[in-house]
């Protein structure tokens, strides 16, 4: 074995044995990112199934696929707090010639979750 092989080999052992370690004593509900209610959950099954193919849904996606169309949504509520009814607004009708508007597809109860799990990205 190479001595590159063997440190990469180590590394990524570290980074295994370390990393329940670091979470140890957090919860769902604790964790940054993570849905922890019903609601939440939904919101994020309905982000999988309809925004994921414009929006990435994790940061490294953004690195490795640049030619996503619209822009992260990771972070939306603490880096521009926007209300809950523009969110609702940009989801329902959509951005002209960017966005389309979900109106037809999603139940307000969907993007009521929908908001909710935006809320914790």
């Amino acid at each position: 074995m190479t001595p590159a092989k063997r440190n990469i080999l180590i590394l990524l052992f570290a980074a295994g044995a370390l990393a329940p370690a670091a979470s140890a004593g957090q919860t769902a509900a604790e964790t940054p990112g993570r849905p922890a209610t019903d609601q939440q959950k939904s919101g994020e099954a309905v982000f999988y199934q309809n925004c994921t193919f414009c929006h990435e849904h994790e940061p490294l996606k953004r690195r490795l696929v640049p030619q996503f169309l619209g822009p992260t949504l990771i972070g939306l509520y603490r880096t521009k707090s926007p209300s809950d009814e523009a969110v609702r607004t940009v989801i329902l009708k959509g951005v002209p010639k960017r966005m389309t508007g979900f109106q037809y597809t999603l139940t307000s109860l969907e993007v009521d979750d929908l908001i909710a799990y935006l809320k914790i990205r």
